[in-house]
């Protein structure tokens, strides 16, 4: 029996310097890109409420992807670096981006 294939996500917070330029420049092509390949933006957000540690970025970001693998295919394709590299050098001042694979509740019995 195959076990089913688990989403993954790319989780980011960031520190955009301007909201607007960030979504015009970076964001609607980034999310047009993601629609090809059937991935989600699950939050987007600049408000979040913090409840434990620190927390010095401004904008959270939480995409769905059919599995971690399609999410690091992505984050490494030719089409997406010139934005990723848009977001690094100008319009964000930092922050982090990772990749995690969804949890199957069921292997825990």
């Amino acid at each position: 029996m195959n076990s089913p294939t688990l989403p993954g996500y790319l989780i980011a917070t960031l520190r955009v310097k301007d909201l607007e330029q960030y979504m015009q420049r970076y964001g609607l092509p980034a999310i047009a890109q993601l629609n090809e390949i059937g991935a989600e933006v699950q939050v987007a957000s600049g408000s979040p409420d913090v409840l434990e540690g620190d927390w010095d970025c401004n904008w959270t970001v939480v995409i769905r992807f059919p599995s971690k693998s399609v999410a690091t295919e992505f984050y490494n394709s030719a089409g997406y670096t010139p934005l990723r590299m848009l977001r690094i050098n100008e319009l964000t001042d930092g922050g982090s981006v990772v990749i995690v694979e969804g949890l199957d509740v069921t292997a825990f019995g």
